[in-house]
């Protein structure tokens, strides 16, 4: 799935997707495990997208913390 896709969902889409990749990685880690799975490679695509989902999902966070934290002499005047 595309990062702009995703930026464009909002909270609530986002968590559901979230939880439904996370089930389908344990899925596809049992299948793999038991030596059904034929395209392993399926395990890194479904991981990254978890990771961009929560990518996104944290971005508006990491954006307003960024400002004071990053400058000590503005905590210092």
């Amino acid at each position: 799935m595309d990062i702009s896709t995703l930026r464009s969902k909002t909270r609530e889409e986002l968590e559901r997707l979230l939880a439904e990749q996370r089930l389908q990685l344990e899925e596809l880690r049992f299948r793999a495990s038991a030596r059904e799975l034929k395209n392993i490679h399926e395990l890194r695509a479904v991981r990254r997208t978890i990771a961009r989902i929560l990518t996104v999902l944290h971005s508006p966070a990491a954006k307003s913390s960024s400002g004071a934290a990053r400058t000590p002499r503005a905590l210092a005047a």
